[in-house]
């Protein structure tokens, strides 16, 4: 099945954005873990840490799709990607020139 990248309005489908934010993950060699981030005291759909020196991105495995877009963005506007190509919207979307 192929997927359209854009939708009529000029919007990516979210699930093609979010693909594209994590194949951007490995690309700057990111660790990308998806997790049960449950517990009794909180709940959270994710974000970066270092372990053993690697930047991983954990997400929430029961986490919507938008929600692992919002983990993945924020995460990824930490890394300097002005000398790699990115995609013209993803690249809009981390700098927040565009509404996802």
């Amino acid at each position: 099945m192929k997927h359209r990248a854009k939708s009529s309005d000029g919007m990516m489908d979210e699930q093609m954005l979010l693909t594209h934010l994590e194949e951007l993950a490995d690309r700057l060699e990111i660790v990308l873990r998806h997790e049960n981030l449950d517990t009794e005291d909180v709940s959270s759909p994710g974000g970066m840490c270092r372990i053993d020196g690697r930047h991983v991105i954990m997400v929430h495995s029961a986490a919507t799709v938008r929600e692992k877009i919002h983990v993945m963005i924020t995460a990824l506007r930490e890394f300097d990607i002005s000398e790699i190509y990115v995609r013209p919207y993803i690249r809009a979307v981390l700098e927040g020139d565009t509404d996802i």
